[in-house]
């Protein structure tokens, strides 16, 4: 017998029949094992330029490791991370997906872009605790580039921050932060969250104007070094990037 998932516990009871007891296969032993488990919670965010929209949906993918994210030797990409329920512990319509494949659910604005995962295993066999985390592998039909993931910010003792490009890296939709946190006691993890936030990209053009009559006393230059400045709404504004060597393209004579 199986516990139902989502009934509140921090286990779940797998049942195995074991062998007769009697000669006559009248009696049966039974073993129940209490698996203890965790919960991953994965929400999304969208950040794009006034007047865009995002899309209908993402795909997310659930990721384990037993090293803690941050830590020497992870690797927050790695093919060998992705979590597939193991068919000895969870039967085929427990998550909702077949065993043996990996665990993935796809958020959208029906499921508020939030969705947590239950009944995570929380040890392995030897006891070791299990760290789960979530990246964006899809945006709608477009995959996520997940090779391009570069850690942001130092580790802390339960955070660490990646960014990656989404889609392709030649002409990128999005920035992807993916910000994973273990909330723990000293060294077991409790739950597991992961914010995923798409920041969208807005192009920005403009023209250089000489009132100059044409250049008329040869004084204007050969080319200009322009400076973009970014800055949140009602802040001051910060240099971002200086272009230089500006073409002259589409300028206007006066």
């Amino acid at each position: 017998m199986e516990v139902e998932p989502g009934n509140g516990q921090n286990y779940i009871e797998i049942g195995e029949v074991m062998n007769t007891t009697n000669a006559d296969d009248t009696g049966f032993s039974f073993k129940v094992t209490n698996l203890a488990t965790t919960e991953l919670t994965v929400t999304k965010e969208w950040k794009l330029a006034e007047g865009a929209t995002s899309p209908e949906s993402v795909m997310v993918g659930v990721y384990r490791t037993k090293t803690k994210p941050g830590e020497n030797g992870f690797v927050v990409a790695s093919l060998e991370n992705q979590y597939k329920p193991e068919s000895e512990y969870f039967g085929e319509e427990y998550f909702g997906n077949e065993t043996e494949q990996w665990l993935t659910y796809e958020l959208n604005e029906g499921n508020s872009w939030r969705h947590t995962f239950q009944d995570l295993p929380k040890y392995d066999d030897s006891g070791n605790p299990w760290y789960y985390y979530a990246l964006e592998i899809q945006i709608e039909d477009g995959q996520v580039n997940n090779s391009a993931y570069r850690q942001q910010t130092p580790a802390s003792a339960n955070y660490i921050r990646y960014v990656s490009e989404s889609t392709s890296d030649e002409n990128p939709d999005y920035t992807v932060i993916t910000d994973i946190t273990v909330s723990s006691g000293a060294t077991v993890p409790a739950s597991h969250l992961t914010v995923i936030r798409n920041i969208g990209y807005l192009d920005i053009g403009g023209t250089k104007t000489w009132d100059d009559q044409s250049d008329r006393h040869g004084l204007r230059p050969e080319n200009i070094i322009l400076t973009l400045k970014r800055g949140l709404r009602n802040g001051a504004a910060v240099e971002y990037e200086k272009v230089e060597g500006a073409e002259r393209v589409g300028q206007q004579d006066r």
